[in-house]
């Protein structure tokens, strides 16, 4: 990747988000702070982020009110038997619409039409996987669900996967404005469809159906949005599959694996001590996950430079956000540390004062998490290496598994979060190691120093002018 990346073929510049900077922008040196459009980007995401985050709150309240504590957690299973059928059928489409939706190598419309290929495929995977063998099912591991719930989740695996996918390419052709209302948009109609109708009918399936209708509904917005405003679909040719199908896979494993080493403290603690401390330990883990929130933000607006940039360029760009980001996440998990003795128990209730300790030691890895999820986009995007990631990921997860035997056997929660904490580390050390050896990024360039904070300022000021601008 060398030259001048604005005669690259690509995406257009969309909603003035693209990657088409100069390069002296990007020079640390010479600029106070990141492109004014990857501000705005990020702004844009973040706004997305606050009100998503606030409507899971409203949502999880009323769920949990209309339904009661059996029927919430048959809701629950139904929701997340959906959600594990669509990362197992990703197959890394994802990472490739990113990737491909920056480039412009692969023409939007014929990344739509893979997409409701995928969907569709997927579909008819979960119906072949469900409906046949309901009986063996509801007996088992999906007790309390019943054929009209399969159906439901079924009917719902597919548009979910298209609105995942679609969101990515989105991310990656630089049309954050867009993505950001569609995500906004879908924020408020599901607690109106799953809340309000959990609450007025107290029936789990009614609620699933409410979840139905507002993926389908934020699909469709996707989809009617890509046909007007970018290309409407078209047929792909064998190299554009093969290419895509090729690219995804390679980092596929990877993404399972990032969900495995996410989740596998919670099964170690589960199959030894039981609910009760995972509901303690899972509050710890949902609090820390949170201080994530301005990473996903960043990683939003830098799809677009990272898939456009020359390597260089983009391995700058990487360096200087990732500093930046140290520069915010850092303190902010030392004030949560601070926090989270007095303001747990005040807040959870005296029961989940135990989850204090391990949250203060979730956070340091929580940010090595949230820093990572730049690197790896930078490898998957800058230099199309899926298959790096991959092996760092499912490296850490193999790697990780009798040291969480070992530390949950013998230190419970402490363990489980000391052992968290020491992968995310891990991988984001890893991270850190290709960047520096593909381009020439230097570890000091990684470092927060005192002009930073004046650069932070500088972007939260670009990113609120931009986006009212």
């Amino acid at each position: 990747m060398t030259g001048d990346h604005r005669t690259r073929p690509g995406p257009k510049d969309p909603d003035g988000l693209g990657a088409v900077d100069d390069a002296a922008s990007l020079d640390p040196a010479s600029a106070p702070g990141p492109p004014t459009r990857l501000a705005r980007a990020t702004f844009l995401g973040l706004r997305a982020d606050v009100v998503t985050a606030i409507s899971a709150v409203v949502m999880s309240i009323l769920v949990a009110r209309g339904l009661g504590p059996e029927n919430r957690g048959i809701f629950f299973l139904a929701f997340m038997i959906a959600t594990f059928v669509v990362v197992i059928g990703d197959l890394g489409l994802s990472a490739a619409a990113i990737a491909y939706g920056a480039n412009g190598e692969i023409a939007i419309g014929r990344l739509q039409a893979i997409a409701w290929v995928f969907a569709a495929t997927l579909t008819a995977f979960a119906a072949l996987l469900l409906l046949p063998f309901e009986s063996v099912w509801t007996a088992s591991v999906l007790q309390g669900l019943d054929t009209t719930m399969l159906l439901l989740i079924v009917a719902g695996v597919g548009p979910q996967l298209y609105a995942q996918v679609s969101g990515a390419m989105l991310a990656g052709a630089g049309r954050i404005p867009a993505l950001s209302w569609a995500r906004i948009g879908y924020a408020i109609a599901t607690p109106l469809l799953v809340g309000v109708t959990a609450l007025t009918t107290g029936d789990p399936e009614w609620a699933l159906g409410g979840w139905l209708a507002a993926t389908v509904l934020y699909a469709l917005a996707l989809a009617v949005y890509v046909a007007v405003a970018l290309e409407r679909p078209a047929r792909p040719s064998g190299s554009d599959v093969r290419a895509v199908v090729g690219f995804g896979m390679r980092g596929y494993v990877g993404t399972l694996s990032h969900h495995g080493f996410l989740r596998v403290d919670v099964l170690f603690l589960n199959a030894r001590y039981g609910p009760t401390t995972v509901g303690i330990y899972s509050l710890a883990s949902l609090i820390a996950e949170r201080l994530s929130l301005l990473g996903q933000a960043v990683y939003g607006a830098s799809a677009a430079p990272l898939g456009s940039l020359p390597r260089e360029e983009a391995a700058r760009l990487a360096a200087d956000v990732v500093r930046l980001m140290l520069v915010v996440l850092v303190p902010a998990a030392a004030l949560a540390a601070a926090l989270a003795f007095p303001v747990i128990p005040l807040v959870f209730g005296s029961g989940f004062a135990d989850a204090a300790l391990p949250l203060t030691l979730l956070l340091p890895g929580t940010v090595a998490l949230t820093c990572w999820s730049l690197v790896s986009l930078y490898v998957i995007s800058t230099l199309r290496r899926p298959g790096t990631t991959t092996l760092i990921q499912a490296g850490a997860l193999v790697v990780s598994l009798p040291f969480y035997y070992l530390a949950v056997r013998e230190w419970e929660m402490v363990g489980a979060a000391v052992v968290s904490s020491g992968v995310y580390l891990a991988v984001f050390a890893l991270g850190l190691v290709v960047l520096c050896r593909s381009a020439a990024v230097r570890v000091g360039q990684l470092v927060p120093k005192p002009d930073d904070l004046r650069r932070v300022a500088a972007f939260a000021r670009a990113s609120i002018r931009g986006a009212h601008g």
